[in-house]
């Protein structure tokens, strides 16, 4: 039967069509892919220009000045050098940089590729900063120091390889130290452990071997040493996964740990030594009762094909970032450790589902069921519920969806395999709306939401902000939404978690942005219902926008602001393209 509703411009019953919603719909959904597409591009455009120094004015202007202003000539093919010829066609020098063979060295957040230029006696004589990818204000503190560069002048191509000591520049000592490994590695020498590079004594091996009197480096690995007591019996033997695992950064630098096997050649233990991370998370892993033993039993080649994901494994709670680290540093080591091997390890494709991921999709499926049923007007069931959903999915999962995430997905791929109940989390939330009129992720899916719903009318005092009011607060979401495009299609260095409360549910690592922003938001909602996810979620003000609704085989003004937004994406994206 044909429904009908209120023209607002002839105050008549007109027929709804829905065949026009449909239609409509599908533009709005496109309108969303376009501009999903616009951020992705972006990305795209963006790492390409990183890496190709024709294409960046700056980048340039710094070939220029080590060029002295003369011609720059094609790659030579053995080793990747630039040569630069003068007026009369004669090679005056050879630059070189760093990129692509030092990507992998990570500083404090990124690579750095550093553009060098040689005499013809191949002796440094400058050096610049091309991009780069790590944390503005550390590569700044290196820039700025002549004397951390100053280090590298005069040195032949030879001795630049075969450097082991690097001063670093306090304050920024991971951006420094992979910026002097990328020079090492680009020049074919072995990478020393300059993050780590104190020697491995007896006394830090007390806790893991407490017989132990002496160690004795393996002749084939200068990482690894053997373990003795004081009658020269072999206790065992240990790798350090340091300098090999070195790139792996978990919150905010790499870890150096101890992989500890018995006589047997099986896994004793795992230990952490050293880190640039944050305490206490570093702290935690030790003192957990079974991250120690993760990988006890196992031998060099099982831990070289142990699968994180497959295993479901999901870290240390409270230092997950960290610990996870941790174990691809372990993984990374043991197989340089037995490299070369007969069958390389493949990684294998398959979804693996974990504890916490059944846990998600679990919950879920019970919200969505929730919200599409008469079960939802069942007062303390629905309560019940959203303490397990504040409780579980939010403070101990943190499954909430935000724009930074999308964002993050947009430029760079969704995790399929790593993330899965997310990412069937943000499928339930954008077309549900779509297909069935109901925005279930707000409504029952949604931590922060539930919180909100908790709260509301509590007090017997209540704001009624006028109609003026409301349309002005309105626009906070949109303009937030307008912030995220340009952030995202010109890379700005700002954090898009600081603008929504979500990542608060992780107050062990959140900043105080958003912490300030969901505590604002839930005494706010104390006094207006849902005082949040009306007037100042973008996540949420998205996901309204592709709804289905009675009206919604009819042009709104958020069409016009969505097709707005489009249009801004487009534009920005051919702005920073060009």
């Amino acid at each position: 039967m044909e429904s009908k509703i209120l023209s607002a411009s002839t105050n008549q019953i007109r027929p709804y069509n829905p065949w026009r919603a449909w239609g409509l719909q599908v533009v709005r959904v496109l309108i969303f892919v376009g501009i999903v597409g616009c951020l992705h591009l972006s990305a795209r455009t963006r790492a390409t220009k990183e890496n190709n120094r024709e294409l960046n004015s700056e980048l340039s202007k710094k070939f220029q000045k080590l060029s002295g202003g003369f011609t720059v000539g094609e790659p030579l093919l053995q080793n990747g050098l630039l040569p630069v010829f003068d007026g009369q066609g004669q090679v005056v020098k050879y630059l070189a940089t760093t990129s692509p063979d030092a990507d992998h060295i990570i500083g404090f957040s990124g690579p750095t590729n550093v553009l060098i230029a040689f005499d013809l006696d191949m002796q440094v004589t400058g050096l610049e900063v091309l991009w780069s990818r790590d944390t503005r204000e550390h590569l700044s503190e290196v820039e700025n120091e002549s004397e951390f560069w100053n280090q590298f002048i005069g040195l032949k191509w030879e001795e630049l390889a075969q450097k082991q000591q690097i001063d670093a520049v306090s304050g920024a000592t991971l951006t420094s130290f992979a910026i002097g490994e990328s020079l090492i590695k680009r020049f074919g020498g072995e990478i020393p452990s300059l993050r780590f590079p104190e020697p491995l004594t007896v006394t830090e091996l007390h806790s893991v071997f407490p017989e132990a009197d002496s160690l004795e480096p393996s002749p084939l690995d200068h990482h690894a040493w053997d373990v003795f007591n004081k009658d020269s019996h072999p206790l065992g033997f240990v790798l350090s996964t340091s300098p090999v695992s070195d790139d792996i950064v978990g919150y905010q630098g790499p870890t150096r740990t101890l992989i500890v096997l018995k006589p047997n050649g099986k896994v004793h233990r795992i230990h952490v030594l050293k880190s640039y991370d944050n305490q206490p998370y570093v702290s935690y892993l030790n003192e957990d009762w079974s991250w120690p033993e993760l990988f006890n039993g196992l031998s060099l080649q099982e831990v070289a094909e142990f699968s994180l994901e497959e295993q479901g494994v999901e870290g240390v709670s409270g230092a997950t970032f960290t610990s996870m680290a941790v174990a691809k540093g372990v993984i990374k080591r043991a197989r340089q450790a037995i490299e070369p091997t007969p069958e390389p390890v493949v990684s294998k494709k398959e979804i693996h589902l974990t504890p916490r991921d059944w846990g998600t999709l679990s919950v879920i499926f019970f919200g969505a069921i929730l919200a599409m049923t008469h079960l939802r007007g069942v007062t303390w069931l629905r309560v019940v519920f959203q303490f397990v959903l504040i409780g579980y999915v939010g403070l101990i999962n943190g499954d909430l969806l935000s724009q930074a995430m999308f964002v993050g997905w947009a430029q760079n791929g969704v995790p399929w395999q790593s993330a899965i109940s997310l990412v069937v989390l943000a499928s339930v939330a954008f077309l549900l709306p779509v297909t069935t009129k109901k925005n279930v992720y707000c409504s029952h899916l949604c931590a922060h939401g539930a919180v909100q719903q908790l709260v509301r009318n509590r007090l017997s005092f209540q704001l009624h902000p006028s109609r003026n009011v409301k349309r002005f607060l309105k626009l906070i979401p949109l303009g937030l939404l307008i912030w995220v495009i340009i952030v995202s299609v010109f890379g700005l260095s700002y954090s898009l978690v600081d603008i929504e409360p979500f990542d608060a549910y992780l107050f062990q690592i959140a900043g105080w942005s958003a912490i300030t922003i969901a505590i604002v938001g839930i005494v706010a909602s104390l006094f207006v219902p849902m005082a949040y996810c009306r007037f100042g979620c973008p996540t949420g003000t998205l996901l309204e926008f592709l709804r289905r609704t009675g009206r919604s085989d009819r042009l709104s003004l958020a069409d016009g602001l969505a097709l707005l937004l489009l249009i801004l994406a487009i534009v920005l994206y051919v702005t920073s393209a060009t």
